[in-house]
């Protein structure tokens, strides 16, 4: 039974971690440092550090609550779609690779938030306080099966990269807004973009979709297609 407190104590993992007792961490840190592949323990962290080298991939449910960082060269996966990573932590850093083809990420904090870019299986941003952002700077794509739900007090806002809600066909649901400064794209299955804000300073093309409320900004050309809006 190990109890880490303010962020004071810290656990180096340098192989593999197992407990059959209580492993409470989330008022401390764990870094995963081998140089090998590793499996992150199922539990809430304060602070999780993947570092070195290697991949580091869960298994269940992990929950980040202040502090999330991945240096370079190391990995952070999750690995089946049972996984769910909880991210409540708003320092955040990604020097590696963060891979979430499978299972669900959780980007829950009530405050802003960066969202790493890359492929997603199952997107959520949740935070319960209003006008919150949850932002990315390279852009989002999803997996087989995936989904990406924005909802009802967070605003997303993609602002490098693409947003591809085409490949794969995800679901999408927006209870509150996507603020996009690159170019969007979506499946014929999508029936409702709900609100949505093209604010680039680049030209844009805008998404042959339905939207609840459409907005058009910024100083880029904004492109509508030859389809019906």
């Amino acid at each position: 039974n190990d109890s880490l407190n303010a962020f004071v104590g810290r656990v180096r993992v340098g192989g593999s971690l197992t407990s059959t007792g209580t492993f409470d961490t989330d008022s401390g840190s764990v870094e995963y440092f081998g140089a090998g592949a590793q499996s992150v323990f199922a539990t809430t962290h304060g602070a999780l550090i993947a570092s070195v080298g290697g991949t580091k991939t869960m298994s269940g449910t992990v929950a980040v609550r202040d502090t999330f960082r991945i240096t370079t060269g190391a990995t952070f996966a999750t690995n089946a779609t049972g996984d769910s990573l909880v991210m409540l932590a708003t320092n955040q850093t990604n020097g590696g690779t963060f891979s979430a083809a499978l299972g669900a990420v959780n980007y829950g904090a009530n405050a802003n938030q960066t969202v790493f870019g890359g492929t997603y299986q199952r997107l959520y941003l949740s935070g319960s306080s209003t006008a919150r952002s949850k932002t990315t700077t390279s852009g989002l794509a999803f997996a087989a099966s995936g989904v990406l739900n924005v909802g009802s007090n967070d605003t997303l806002i993609v602002s490098g990269g693409n947003l591809d809600l085409a490949t794969n066909t995800p679901s999408f649901t927006n209870s509150s807004a996507v603020k996009a400064l690159v170019d969007a794209s979506f499946h014929g299955g999508i029936t409702n973009a709900g609100t949505f804000y093209y604010a680039g300073t680049v030209a844009q093309a805008i998404g042959s979709v339905t939207y609840n409320n459409l907005r058009l900004g910024g100083s880029g050309a904004k492109n509508f297609p030859n389809s019906t809006v």
